[in-house]
């Protein structure tokens, strides 16, 4: 990797979910969390294998071999879904265990917020028979999106993992700076043709404005444009002039189609970091999901997930509530970042002048959790009281 690229090491801080139809007890989980207790040098240099250490190998496999059967038939024992504390592209995972690397793991992925599906990272069809240094490096495929959180499959004992540490970069450049610098030279090179008429073959009509374009750069890259052109030119073969017989958009905006040939030609996205941004960015979306250009949809999304925070949430949800393109997942993000201000959120213009129906999807989604969270710390608080009146009476009487 780069040194020229954000490099970024975390270890899984958070377990979300647990799912296991193993009756063994899975508290030692939140052990996981954290850098490993040990010293490095334990997982890093060869040992000799103790008496008892090599008992426990045997029983082990045992166990992973019994619980390999039920995996394959449907019954998996354990899935862990942890979270790191930033989004990340995620190029390795390093799982430290006290014995026997990569005998309890059967399949790594990350959660594809955008797509709200799980990407494999890596996967093999029985536990793997490793040997020492007892870090477990799978070669994980490298996620395209930024990711914070993980899911493991295990297959056998989950005691015998120490730590999860996750590493990669906030860009995701794969290749070194001077690729990176040749591409983003030729992305700028090929924004210099956005609407220039140097060498435009085809014109299109949009708000009453004409636009040029050149027909090789928007077949190469849309499938869309491509059958939109071929059927304009078998229509109007007998002019020869495109600036006179330009293809006519009808419901569209001049600067949302901007967005869409700015990304044909470079890839990128570009908008103002202000309050028209988010709508922009929907608006976008939806159009690319027209245009059959679920890259750059992605791309809209990414961004607007990236841009959601306490003061724009009420905003932000109010925009996407009513897009078809906008996943349910996104909108679940917001009722997240709204849950965690609520107190914020609720005395907010935004909030008080939300729609009636909006407010009660809001209310709908947010105030049960904030019950459960009330419900949660009463207890704790209730625990905590009549823990220290016990030791107070046992002191007392004793």
């Amino acid at each position: 990797m780069s040194q020229n690229k954000k490099e970024v090491s975390q270890w899984v801080s958070e377990v979300l979910n647990v799912e296991s139809k193993s009756e063994k007890n899975l508290e030692y989980l939140y052990s996981v969390l954290g850098p490993v207790k040990k010293d490095f040098d334990f997982y890093i240099y060869e040992q000799q294998e103790i008496p008892f250490e090599a008992e426990l190998s045997n029983l082990i496999e045992s166990e992973i071999d019994q619980e390999a059967k039920n995996h394959f038939k449907g019954v998996f024992m354990h899935e862990i879904v942890f979270k790191i504390d930033e989004k990340i592209f995620i190029e390795n995972i390093n799982i430290y265990e006290k014995i026997c690397p990569g005998s309890t793991i059967l399949k790594l992925e990350a959660f594809d917020f955008v797509n709200d599906e799980w990407f494999l990272l890596w996967q093999t069809s029985k536990p793997l028979d490793a040997s020492k240094p007892k870090i477990f490096t799978p070669a994980i495929n490298p996620t395209p999106f930024k990711a914070d959180t993980v899911r493991l499959t295990v297959c056998g004992s989950i005691y015998l993992i120490d730590g999860i540490e996750i590493k990669g970069n906030k860009f995701g450049v794969e290749d070194d700076q001077t690729e990176y610098q040749e591409a983003n030279s030729l992305s700028e090179d090929l924004g210099n043709l956005i609407a220039n008429e140097l060498f435009a073959d085809v014109y299109f009509e949009v708000e009453g404005k004409l636009i040029p374009a050149h027909k090789n750069i928007l077949v190469c890259r849309s499938e869309y444009f491509e059958e939109l052109i071929d059927s304009h030119l078998k229509m109007s073969s007998s002019c020869s002039n495109p600036e006179k017989n330009p293809i006519y958009l009808k419901d569209m905006e001049h600067h949302v189609f901007m967005q869409i040939l700015n990304y044909i030609y470079t890839g990128l996205v570009k908008y103002d970091n202000d309050n028209s941004a988010s709508a922009l960015l929907i608006r976008v979306a939806e159009v690319a999901r027209m245009f059959y250009l679920d890259e750059l949809r992605n791309l809209c999304l990414y961004h607007l997930s990236e841009m959601i925070n306490e003061k724009n949430v009420i905003r932000i949800f109010n925009e996407a509530f009513d897009s078809c393109t906008i996943p349910g997942i996104f909108l679940d993000l917001c009722y997240e970042v709204i849950l965690e201000n609520f107190e914020t959120i609720s005395q907010s213009e935004d909030f008080c002048s939300l729609d009636q129906y909006l407010m009660h999807k809001v209310i709908q989604n947010v105030v049960p959790k904030l019950n459960e969270i009330k419900h949660s710390i009463d207890e704790d608080h209730s625990n905590s009281n009549y823990y220290e009146i016990n030791s107070y009476y046992v002191e007392e009487k004793g």
